[in-house]
Parts: structure tokens; sequence; C-alpha cells
């Protein structure tokens, strides 16, 4: 249900984040409302109208440019966000940007510096984890030095699924991300982030409070699994299938005379010694 004075929101770009978006603002914030939709593939565009009743446009500048549209959504590839942070601050309007930002240092520096000049804080990264209440929970612990200085960060990534082929670059500016940033978020010590971008700036991507700090990121497997978790799980359910279908000789005849069947008794010890070492022998980190 929307206030009598709803928050006129444009959204660019219609595919799983959009849409995401779309639903939220629809079904979840009263004073804001989906005014307006964009996608290079228009029926995407339709589909968002369809369920919030916006209006469907064919130019996304148009869509920015637009004085009924208040606000704007960037969900769009990669490549298009700067264009369309950058026409957004042109125009004085809001914008949540989905990350990355921009796929290059220089593209992103020009952003920002586009909003200091204005004097207003108007744009926004889609970087969701400084919201999650897990991750608020340790920004909040490790803020107050309560265990004492951080030492450590490791962050470890996967994408559950991915609609495209990602390697290279990509992996960095939109997977990783999440966790360079919350490296930056969860250091802090206080004060805001635009009070903190000077020292940031100064040492890239250096961090001042933890003594190191490690981040992965990979797109090539499922379900948040890595090579090791797959190995050790077929392992498991071929030693389990070999207990199966010798069952019946383990329980009436290996288990009646063990020094007869003594052979087979040191196999399985030493299949079970093999599944354990493959553990502790996995890659360290």
């Amino acid at each position: 249900m929307h206030s009598a004075r709803s928050l006129s929101v444009g959204l660019i770009g219609a595919g799983g984040m959009g849409m995401r978006h779309a639903e939220n603002l629809h079904r979840h914030v009263g004073a804001a409302r989906l005014a307006a939709a964009y996608d290079l593939d228009r029926g995407r565009a339709e589909q968002v109208a369809a369920l919030c009743g916006a209006a469907v446009y064919d130019d996304p500048l148009r869509l920015i440019q637009d004085d009924r549209i208040e606000a704007v959504i960037i969900a769009s590839p990669d490549a298009t966000h700067a264009g369309f942070v950058q026409e957004c601050l042109r125009w004085g309007k809001p914008v949540l940007c989905e990350k990355p930002l921009a796929t290059s240092a220089a593209d992103a520096a020009r952003v920002i510096a586009a909003e200091s000049a204005l004097g207003s804080r108007l744009v926004s990264v889609g970087l969701m984890r400084r919201f999650d209440p897990y991750h608020v929970a340790v920004q909040q612990v490790a803020a107050s030095r309560r265990l004492g200085r951080p030492i450590l960060y490791k962050g470890v990534h996967r994408n559950a699924a991915i609609p495209y082929d990602v390697r290279g670059e990509v992996i960095v500016t939109n997977s990783a991300g999440h966790d360079i940033d919350a490296v930056r978020w969860l250091q802090a010590k206080g004060g805001s982030l635009r009070e903190r971008a000077h020292e940031w700036r100064a040492k890239a991507i250096g961090f001042t409070h933890y003594a190191k700090a490690r981040v992965e990121s990979d797109s090539r497997l499922p379900k948040g699994l890595d090579e090791r978790t797959v190995i050790n799980f077929l392992n498991d359910i071929a030693a389990l299938y070999l207990v199966k279908i010798h069952w019946d000789l383990i329980t009436k005849r290996w288990t009646q005379a063990p020094f007869t069947y003594r052979y087979e008794w040191l196999t399985v010890f030493y299949l079970v010694f093999l599944l354990v070492r493959s553990r502790k022998q996995a890659p360290k980190k």
C-alpha cells in the first residue's frame, strides 16, 4: 500500500536484480512507487509494468530526464553504470546503482568528483552486506575493539549460479566488490565513508587496521561449492556405496571371522585412512 505522496522511482534494467528491486518497491516500500521502467529487452520492462503499473520507456536517458521521475535505480549491465549515474547527477536525482559503480577506477573517480561538486550525497551503491544483520553484528564487535584489534579478514565468495560466462576482471569488479567493500567497512573505527575516503584513496586497496586481508571470488562452481568439497562428497558417496554392496559380507562373514578376512579388513581401514587424509591435506588458504 503506497502513501498518497509516494516517491516516483524509475528503473533502468529489468533483469534479475532489476525485477527484485521492482518487486521490493511494489510490495514492501510504502513511501515509493515504481513509476517507470526501461530495459533493452522491452518485454522485460513490460513485465515490470504489468507488476507495478509503471510506464515503459524506450530511452533510458529520457527516463532519467523526465521531471516526473524523482529517483532512479540502475540495474543494467555493468559497463553502463557510470554513464547513467553521471546523467542522474546532471539532473540532480538520487540514484541507487547496483555494483559496480563503474568498471574502471577512472570512471568511478569521475562519478565521485561529479557528486562532490554538487555538494550533496545523491549516489548509493547496492552493497547490501552493510545492512545484513549478521554483517552489522560483526562490524559492531570489530568497531568496539571488545575482542582486540582485528588482524585478519578473509572473504570467500562463491556464486550459486551465473547466467553468463564471467572471467577475468569481471570477477573483481562484479563479485569481489562485496568483499573488498566489507574489508573497508568492517575495519572502520568510526566516521562516515566520506570522512575516511581520503585515507582509503591514498592507500588504494591497502587496509589500515587489518594486518592482513584475503579476498577470494569465483564463479565456476554452483551452490557455493569448491573443488575440495566436491571431491570429499564424491569420496563419501563411493565409500557408502562400497559399504552397501558388501553389507551382508561384513555382517555375516567378516565380523564372524575377522582373522580369516583380515585382508578385507585391512582394505577397509586403508580406505578410511585415505578419506581422513584427503581432508587433512586440503590446500591451505
